[in-house]
C-alpha cells in the first residue's frame, strides 16, 4: 500500500490491479473526490495549463481522466497524492542519515 494513501486515511479503499495500476474499491457512486478541470489544478499550483499538457505527454504529471474525445479532468485526490508522493527530504533531515 502506497504510504500517501495510508496518510489520506484509506487504507482499505484502494487496492492494486494486475497491472500495478490503483483502483478504488469502494462502491461506484460512494467517492465524493470532485473532479477538477486542467485550468483549475493550473491555478492551484501557480503553473500554466501549457506544463500540465506537456506533463501529460511526457507522463510527468498526476493521474488524469479523458472525459469523450478532448476533456480532461484530475481527480482531487489524486492530485493530493502526487503531491505527496513529490515530496523530497533533504539527507540532513533524514532519520537513516549519517
Amino acid at each position: 500500500m502506497n504510504a500517501a494513501y495510508r496518510i489520506l486515511g484509506l487504507v482499505g479503499a484502494i487496492h492494486m490491479d494486475q497491472y500495478g495500476k490503483t483502483k478504488d474499491a469502494r462502491p461506484s457512486g460512494a467517492s465524493s473526490t470532485k473532479l477538477l478541470s486542467e485550468r483549475e489544478v493550473a491555478e492551484r499550483w501557480g503553473i500554466s495549463a501549457i506544463t500540465l499538457q506537456d506533463w501529460r505527454c511526457r507522463q510527468k504529471g498526476p493521474p488524469f481522466i479523458r472525459l469523450g474525445g478532448r476533456m480532461i479532468r484530475y481527480r482531487e485526490l489524486d492530485i493530493e497524492i502526487w503531491l505527496i508522493e513529490q515530496e523530497s527530504h533533504p539527507a540532513a533531515m533524514r532519520s537513516d542519515a549519517r
